[in-house]
């Protein structure tokens, strides 16, 4: 039932969100629906998110999904949101099932965003974000780097 509630949920929110950027597709108005669905989706957290790693312009956050993980493998993670917005909450969720899928933790990198930072500010953020895994210890075999949406952009840009 829960499960219903949350789908019904998600496609009238979804649908009032798509239809208000119809008529304002300002990264002002996509920052507001993405804050609104995070304070909604807030308390459906099952994962710890550490404190900020400054990363020199922009922080990363290390991850540890319930059930365990081993720490010498990592998954850096590029958020989507139209290189204009970000949903930890909804983003972190996602990183959580991967890590726990891949046994590993997590690295979410909360870069840069546009129009106040132009390209390539973002992809700049990600390159550093994975540098600073480098200068961890970490080798680059045991680092995973996955993105949706934007961040499949700033995913292929931060592997070449």
């Amino acid at each position: 039932m829960r499960q219903r509630f949350f789908k019904w949920w998600l496609r009238r929110f979804l649908h009032k969100a798509r239809s208000g950027l119809s008529r304002d597709p300002s990264a002002v108005r996509v920052r507001r629906d993405m804050a609104l669905f995070d304070r909604t989706m807030r308390g459906r957290e099952q994962y710890a998110l550490g404190s900020p790693v400054d990363l020199g312009h922009c922080p990363g956050h290390w991850l540890d999904p319930e059930g365990g993980t081993d720490e010498g493998r990592v998954v850096l993670y590029l958020h989507g949101g139209a290189f204009v917005a970000e949903s930890p909450v909804a983003h972190c969720s996602l990183l959580s099932r991967l890590c726990r899928s891949a046994g590993a933790r997590g690295f979410y990198v909360a870069y840069r965003l546009a129009p106040e930072h132009p390209f390539p500010a973002s992809a700049d953020d990600c390159l550093d974000a994975y540098r600073h895994l480098l200068t961890q210890g970490l080798p680059a075999s045991n680092i995973v780097i996955a993105g949706d949406s934007a961040g499949g952009g700033l995913t292929a840009t931060t592997a070449m």
